[in-house]
């Protein structure tokens, strides 16, 4: 009797804010309904990179001025543009790769005076080792894609999206263990690769997995330059220079050592000023290409199942906690791991579900620092609406996909298992 009672007064406690009775489901998170007190999934400043919190500033201070200036506007009209910012950040990534090709002209230069001057020629191998360091880091295809020949439904679907939002085709398909997906173009030339979280693929209906892979492909056709050869490659260098640079202090190197430290700090913060000045000058359009992606996405899965697919990103969170409870050796089976988050997902309570769905529409919530807030994209598409889907899947072709991937459950299960698992001694 006692233990019921205390159960009972456990599961009615107020909340500390407002005095509302808490939801209060055993094994998750205590929060306010009313007020929201302990609602979760706050993004962190300290918790980011330097690249995210430099976006993540620019999007509270600039985000709803945007929003608002498009709100009303069709979306055609968020392509891309030539202007007056658009040509400075051109100009300005040219310069950060033109540096890079001079530092190793200046290489080559020193080494052509041959041995009668060791030391010119040594400052010229230093300089050829630096300008490798420094080049454009355009990113190359994992070894581990899928191919068109083994997963042809697959890339048979993929096609059929691409097409339909104007994008280039996959060239290849990576299926890892997040909760998340993406879209990215690699190489000279640039290949088209997009990446798809099993955890996520196996929990979501299919129009939600139609509006995923709408929106990832919608990338390679709204013309954002963050990911383009340019500019998005001359970003990426300046974030690697940045991390080269910048050494973690070793207090036992001594006064030399601190010296070192200290100039090789400040060098990266200069750096990091031209990386948030080139950031400033592509923000505004690369924020209006997620809007354009979110609605080239609806007219291949219709809005409801875009809204459906964005409130739902939040739920990833629940892969770190069931990890965390159900991970214990790397002895474990990967495909049973899996079946196992399947069903642990769909027995989420209503309460959980809830949650999970006032995350996704809080003031600044979004899936990265990257995205404009969930709230905002939701409220665009809904200003913007597409009844009906335009591509469908068939239950045919829904079982030749479910074929193709679950010979993958094993491996994405075991490496999900290496990423959770504690280690055995």
């Amino acid at each position: 009797m006692a233990s019921a009672t205390q159960q009972l007064e456990k599961k009615n406690q107020p909340c500390p804010d407002c005095g509302s009775i808490l939801h209060s489901e055993k094994g998750f998170r205590r929060w306010c309904p009313q007020c929201n007190w302990n609602l979760g999934s706050d993004e962190s400043a300290n918790t980011l990179d330097y690249t995210s919190r430099i976006y993540r500033k620019i999007g509270i201070a600039q985000g709803d001025r945007i929003f608002q200036s498009i709100l009303s506007q069709d979306p055609e009209n968020l392509r891309p543009r030539w202007s007056i910012s658009k040509i400075l950040a051109f100009t300005l990534a040219l310069a950060i790769h033109l540096f890079s090709i001079v530092i190793a002209g200046l290489g080559l230069y020193a080494l052509s005076f041959g041995w009668s001057a060791v030391f010119i020629m040594l400052i010229g191998i230093l300089l050829l080792t630096l300008s490798w360091c420094m080049r454009p880091r355009l990113g190359s295809m994992p070894t581990n894609c899928l191919s068109r020949q083994n997963t042809p439904a697959l890339f048979a679907l993929c096609d059929r999206i691409a097409d339909k939002v104007g994008s280039p085709r996959a060239d290849g398909i990576q299926i890892n263990s997040d909760y998340n997906a993406s879209f990215a173009q690699v190489g000279i030339p640039r290949k088209t690769l997009i990446t798809i979280g099993l955890p996520m693929w196996l929990v979501q209906t299919w129009p939600e997995r139609i509006a995923t892979l709408a929106h990832e492909f919608s990338h390679g056709a709204n013309g954002d330059s963050t990911r383009s050869i340019v500019i998005g490659s001359a970003l990426n260098t300046l974030a690697y220079w940045i991390y080269f640079i910048r050494p973690e202090y070793d207090q036992d190197s001594g006064f030399a050592g601190m010296i070192g430290h200290y100039l090789l700090w400040i060098l990266s913060w200069f750096i990091e000023l031209i990386y948030i000045g080139l950031s400033h000058l592509v923000w505004h359009q690369s924020q209006r290409a997620e809007f354009l992606a979110d609605f080239l996405a609806t007219t291949v899965s219709g809005t409801q199942a875009m809204k459906d697919d964005l409130q739902k990103m939040p739920y990833g969170e629940h892969l770190q906690i069931f990890a965390n409870k159900s991970i214990f050796s790397n002895q474990q089976s990967g495909k049973k791991i899996l079946t196992k988050f399947v069903s642990y997902f769909r027995g989420l309570p209503q309460s959980e579900l809830e949650r999970l769905d006032r995350i996704a529409v809080r003031e600044n919530a979004r899936l990265d620092s990257t995205h404009p807030p969930t709230r905002q994209r939701i409220e665009f598409i809904a200003a913007h609406p597409v009844a009906d889907a335009t591509i469908t899947v068939e239950k045919e072709e829904q079982s030749l996909i479910n074929v193709e991937l679950e010979q993958l459950e094993e491996a994405v299960g075991k490496q999900l298992i290496s990423d959770w698992a504690p280690e055995e001694r």
